[in-house]
């Protein structure tokens, strides 16, 4: 099995090099490892340079500013036959290859995903502030919930608090994650979601249809990268500041989420969005949340997310579908619906 590991990076390259580091530690060690970097961006380039002898590393450059085009320009670069990928800000432990690659052995597996262990100031973020979500249980099981989408449209992430077996899910996390190439290939991340940045919720749009085609997602915890989070240089900081970071993050959650809910559930999923919502897309109980953020108009920041998902739903039903995911022989079971898949063509 040859495996391929594509790190986007932009304007950070105090970062980059720890992260290649971990690369050269791994048990088993990558085949290529693909550093996407922006042109223009020479800091990262001669970082690159200073590692081609450890490492069978190389750089794909890209014009677009953006994550969707970094991590569609890393696919279309390999012929591997998996793809792992995660962040210039992160540092796999030394079985994180090996166990994505003992994953794989099954053949019904389509991603394979672990645990972000986050580092901050005061140490390790033990996922305290998703208490409440972490303790809800799946049916039959003692493990916290990670990525999953309950019925209704809720995501729940805690991919950084997870802990116990390995097991399937719904929705991978970006700095920790993998999949067979020539799968993911035929969905891509979808050029449809908003930013020039990071574009959050990006992750949704290769591992639902995925999901909903009957391939397995996988959260093992154990397949583990330390995370330390760095300021990102684009327009989409880690901080919830305006309407605008509040549209995207939104429109893109649901341009990816909506094909995928039953259609008994939408409108479950719209009365939700408007009375409770989340933190990052608020309906009328964030409101408190935000003022004691320090947003003292938070009205706009509910009606941003409130116009997002109106145009995401919008494009969903006015745009060309993207390609169909391959299916499986058994099609998916639970939460998603497969009926309905819209992706675009890259």
């Amino acid at each position: 099995m040859k495996i391929a590991v594509v790190v986007p990076t932009y304007a950070r390259p105090d970062r980059l090099p720890n992260c290649l580091m971990g690369l050269t530690h791994q048990s088993r060690s990558p085949d290529e490892v693909l550093i996407v970097v922006r042109v223009g961006d020479q800091a990262t380039n001669a970082i690159v340079d200073q590692w081609k002898n450890l490492l069978h590393v190389r750089v794909v450059p890209v014009v677009e500013p953006g994550l969707i085009q970094a991590l569609n320009a890393g696919l279309a670069t390999t012929d591997a036959d998996v793809v792992a990928f995660t962040d210039d800000d992160a540092v796999a432990r030394a079985e994180w290859l090996a166990r994505i690659e003992a994953a794989f052995q099954d053949p019904g597996v389509a991603a394979v995903g672990g645990r972000d262990v986050i580092w901050n100031a005061s140490g390790v973020d033990d996922g305290a502030a998703e208490a409440l979500a972490a303790r809800l249980k799946l049916s039959g099981s003692r493990s916290s919930v990670v990525g999953r989408v309950q019925r209704f449209g809720r995501i729940t992430g805690n991919h950084h608090a997870g802990v116990g077996p390995a097991r399937n899910t719904d929705i991978l996390k970006g700095v920790n994650m993998a999949y067979r190439r020539r799968l993911v290939a035929e969905v891509g991340f979808d050029c449809r979601l908003r930013g020039t940045g990071s574009q959050v919720h990006n992750e949704p749009s290769v591992c639902l249809p995925l999901r909903a085609a009957g391939w397995k997602i996988v959260y093992d915890p154990a397949v583990t990268v330390d995370h330390y989070p760095a300021p990102r240089p684009d327009e989409d900081d880690r901080e919830l500041r305006d309407t605008a970071r509040v549209y995207d993050s939104t429109f893109n959650q649901t341009l990816s989420l909506w094909p995928y809910l039953a259609r008994r559930w939408r409108p479950v999923h719209l009365v939700w969005a408007i009375t409770v919502g989340t933190i990052w897309s608020p309906g009328l109980a964030q409101i408190p949340r935000h003022v004691r953020r320090g947003n003292l108009r938070p009205w706009r920041i509910m009606l941003a997310a409130m116009r997002a998902r109106r145009d995401a739903v919008s494009l969903l039903h006015n745009s060309p579908p993207r390609l169909a995911p391959p299916t499986s022989v058994q099609p998916a079971r639970g939460e998603l619906d497969p009926s309905n898949k819209r992706n675009c063509n890259l």
